[in-house]
């Protein structure tokens, strides 16, 4: 067992660690916010140059989703440096303990000598003998070793539960993962979320292979949710969820009826529902996956993907559409669901061997 002094420090190793994040996470965030706000600056100067508008737009989607990334990265950081504080806090207090009872005990053991050799034969001889006692517990015996008592403090003390291996976050925080999937499916109700999404929305950005070891999790808990009837698997969807498909339908149908009403209107802009026939049923992210796949080798942009998912769109329908799929591909890129084309801002592909392939 780890002395509780070399547990200490290595806690205390463990909170400068998160420190320093927490600080480097904290000052990143300061200067996204000030990137931001230049960029919105231009924007308002250069609203007439529509071209020049667009990449702002984009840049400015950009910096909106690496902001979100890093307060992800300050929370997480936020949320260890508690958790070792609790760690560290609980250490001390048994060491304190474990010593105020050793103080405790050595002075018992210098009185009863003393008591001892004050007594007469005649005090002995009247004294009836005493009874046999059990023996001394461990913790409460004077000849027991301060490491002893430390050691059956920290055995006698409730198990602390460690962290869960993937934190969730902090609107999460106070619930199981099968709530926390729940709520999230309550916030998108009458839509469609892929697990790739629910483990971002729920845990923020991870490492490929934290995902990895993540993902076998979370299709754990979704199949329970299912099992349960807590929400329901999109047919034809691999990998889809819904709350309830009666609500996904009835979406369907008010979306069906508002297209109806744009065309009557003869309506001359796409909205931003109204992808091409064949990613209609997906969700926006995975309608994203589908057009790098189909482009496999190739670098896209936030125009190109527009293109290919919702055909032509022009003014204001194309800066909306791209400003919500360059946030698109900034997260799927960060989920490791795809990758950025390095020295190129805004490129993506799908993988970065079959482009050098070419």
């Amino acid at each position: 067992m780890q002395h509780p002094h070399q547990f200490v420090e290595s806690l205390l190793k463990v909170r400068v660690h998160y420190q320093s994040l927490h600080d480097e996470y904290e000052h990143s965030c300061i200067h996204i916010r000030e990137q931001m706000s230049h960029v919105n600056a231009l924007l308002i100067e250069q609203l007439n140059n529509q071209q020049f508008v667009e990449s702002l737009m984009e840049l400015r989607a950009y910096y909106q989703a690496l902001y979100e990334e890093q307060q992800q990265k300050v929370a997480h950081a936020r949320e260890q440096l508690s958790h070792v504080n609790a760690l560290l806090a609980d250490s001390l207090v048994l060491q304190h303990n474990g010593q105020h009872s050793v103080s405790i005990q050595s002075a018992t053991v210098e009185r009863e000598p003393q008591a001892l050799a004050g007594t007469t034969d005649a005090q002995h001889q009247e004294e009836s003998p005493p009874e046999e006692s059990e023996p001394p517990n461990a913790l409460n015996s004077p000849l027991s070793s301060p490491a002893s008592q430390t050691e059956q403090l920290q055995e006698d003390e409730p198990t602390q539960l460690p962290p869960v291996k993937t934190p969730l976050l902090p609107q999460y925080a106070n619930l199981t993962k099968l709530q926390a999937v729940e709520k999230l499916l309550h916030e998108h109700s009458g839509g469609i979320v892929d697990t790739n999404y629910i483990i971002y929305a729920l845990h923020g950005k991870l490492e490929p292979e934290e995902i990895k070891e993540e993902k076998p999790r979370m299709y754990d808990t979704l199949k329970k949710g299912v099992e349960k009837g807590l929400w329901e698997r999109v047919p034809h969807s691999p990998g889809c969820y819904t709350l309830d498909l009666k609500l996904l339908e009835s979406e369907a149908k008010k979306k069906e009826a508002e297209d109806n009403k744009r065309q009557g209107r003869k309506s001359r802009y796409k909205s931003r529902d109204e992808m091409l026939p064949r990613y209609q049923n997906l969700s926006f992210t995975d309608a994203v996956e589908a057009v790098l796949r189909e482009n496999a080798g190739q670098t896209l942009t936030t125009d190109k993907v527009a293109k290919e998912l919702y055909g032509e769109l022009k003014g204001y329908a194309l800066t909306k559409a791209k400003e919500k799929i360059g946030k698109t591909l900034w997260s799927g890129a960060s989920q490791g669901r795809w990758q950025r084309v390095p020295g190129k801002l805004g490129s993506y592909t799908l993988n970065l061997k079959l482009v050098s392939q070419r």
